[in-house]
């Protein structure tokens, strides 16, 4: 038996770096929220700064990836010194591709503006522990600082009130 401080001590002893420190948030469902309060989560009504949030059905896939391809640059892969960034921008893609073909995730939120797609928050719930995750989410640089993630995290709040206890987040502290 190691404890963990050592086994980290070892593992730098021969040459291994950090390369990602992960964190986890949490919120309970029903705790009021005053920040999303006056947010419109509705399918059919665009918000103040143009953008609608709508599910999957329908929307151009190749967008969708091409904003997961783009959009990260801080993960654990981009991160890594061993790993090409072309290659890391692919797994946010594969990633994505799993939702679409329906083979990981419960719901894919679609951000659109002026007809285009410029963001999506994919996620995953748990039933058996009533939690609801953001799984993997993503704002084109273009429309970045202009709430449509706050808008998505939004939509991703009132669609599963209901049905969890509570939000979980994770991401890279970087």
């Amino acid at each position: 038996d190691v404890d963990n401080s050592c086994l980290f001590s070892v593992f730098q002893n021969v040459g291994m770096q950090v390369v990602d420190v992960n964190v986890t948030l949490e919120m309970p469902a029903q705790k009021p929220c005053r920040e999303w309060e006056g947010i419109n989560t509705e399918d059919d009504d665009v918000n103040d700064n143009g953008v609608n949030i709508v599910g999957e059905e329908g929307c151009d896939k190749h967008s969708l990836l091409e904003i997961a391809r783009n959009s990260f640059h801080y993960s654990r892969f981009h991160s890594d010194p061993l790993i090409d960034n072309r290659l890391a921008d692919q797994t946010r893609e594969a990633w994505l591709k799993s939702y679409l073909k329906g083979a990981r995730g419960d719901r894919l939120f679609v951000a659109i503006k002026n007809g285009n797609i410029v963001g999506f928050l994919a996620a995953i719930l748990d039933p058996d522990q009533r939690v609801a995750v953001i799984d993997l989410m993503a704002v084109a640089h273009e429309c970045r600082g202009q709430k449509v993630g706050v808008q998505l995290v939004a939509t991703f709040m009132k669609y599963y009130k209901e049905h969890c206890e509570l939000y979980r987040v994770g991401s890279q502290i970087a």
